[in-house]
């Protein structure tokens, strides 16, 4: 009597044997180098024992190029950004005139997909070859659903020490330390953060600011909690924790510039000057920053620079090649929000 043959592993099944994650193994088979020796050996030995058979499939499907790719604003049923958004318009169109460039499209991912759908909606069914995610969100865990499917996808956002994906984004922390530096100069020792910390990106930018403010021997204070990006939600968050809380704010750093033209308008509300009384900073310089009155002080993310560096990552996973995560440095834009010495520059 024939036994019947026993199901081929699983990427997974390789990962467990080798003790490392589902995205590591697959890294490790692909003899990347961010991958150290000793691990893609020890991965490399499991797949052997356990017969493990790469899935051709998936592989076949990526040969059968449609020469668009798909880009995902990554909400995962939470409160986010939505494509009107300054800052996401303009690196989605640095995304789009890089692509470009390279002959591709672009495909924009409806609001409405899941991220267990994300694979099996947009790369499986051959409406694009790859997926660039804008935003690491508030829980990470669904990339790993993309690393056994060998999807080829790369993250808008500033990579941690263990990111097992490649992220393409601003250098939110050293952002962060920046913004705190252009307070302290305006003589702030009660700054505010404004910033759902939740997101990896706005939790780095807190930290960058929090560690800044440590340095200098300043009292530090848990974020203001907002739970979007709007200007509506800066404003009540502001107005909230002005009118409830009894400490003392003489600065504010919020993580959006959506978010600090909200914070404003609560300020002058409560008859509280910019920048005598309080000095703001934001995040992201859009071209409402410089127009908006009084012209915001803010720290520049190069989204051009991004969009690109986000294209060019996927296509050299497109053609099988090792990435690497990017950090882009960022700088401050001075204008009217904060106090300056007299040999500082004012845009």
């Amino acid at each position: 009597m024939l036994l019947p043959k026993p199901p081929p592993a699983s990427l997974a099944d390789v990962a467990r044997a080798a003790g490392v994650s589902a995205s590591t193994a697959s890294r490790a088979l692909n003899n990347n180098p961010a991958i150290n020796s000793k691990t893609r050996q020890r991965v490399q030995e499991a797949a052997q024992a356990l017969n493990y058979q790469r899935n051709q499939g998936a592989r076949n499907l990526r040969l059968q190029r449609s020469q668009i790719i798909s880009v995902v604003i990554n909400h995962h049923g939470q409160p986010g950004q939505s494509l009107s958004d300054p800052f996401m318009m303009t690196l989605t169109s640095a995304i789009a005139d890089a692509l470009n460039e390279h002959g591709y499209g672009l495909l924009f991912a409806s609001s409405t997909l899941t991220a267990a759908q994300w694979y099996d909606e947009l790369v499986r069914n051959g409406r694009s070859d790859g997926i660039i995610v804008i935003g690491r969100g508030i829980d990470e865990s669904h990339f790993e659903r993309l690393q056994p499917e060998e999807c080829p996808f790369v993250v808008w956002g500033q990579a941690d020490a263990n990111t097992p994906y490649p992220c393409i984004g601003s250098d939110n922390y050293s952002g962060g330390q920046q913004a705190a530096r252009q307070l302290m100069l305006s003589g702030c020792t009660e700054p505010w953060f404004l910033g759902d910390i939740r997101h990896a990106e706005i939790r780095q930018r807190y930290e960058g600011f929090c560690a800044e403010l440590a340095r200098a021997h300043l009292p530090i204070h848990p974020p203001i909690a907002v739970a979007g990006f709007t200007p509506e939600q800066g404003h009540q968050a502001i107005l909230n924790a002005l009118r409830q809380a009894p400490r003392r704010c003489d600065g504010l750093f919020a993580c959006s510039d959506h978010l600090a033209i909200g914070a404003a308008l609560a300020l002058f509300q409560e008859h509280l000057k910019i920048p005598k009384d309080v000095a703001l900073v934001g995040f992201d310089d859009i071209e409402l920053a410089a127009s908006s009155y009084p012209p915001l002080t803010t720290v520049h993310q190069d989204l051009k620079k991004g969009g690109r560096a986000l294209v060019d990552t996927m296509l050299k996973r497109l053609a099988g090649q090792p990435t690497l995560s990017q950090s882009i440095p960022t700088r401050v834009v001075k204008r009217r929000t904060t106090r300056h010495l007299k040999n500082e520059r004012m845009d």
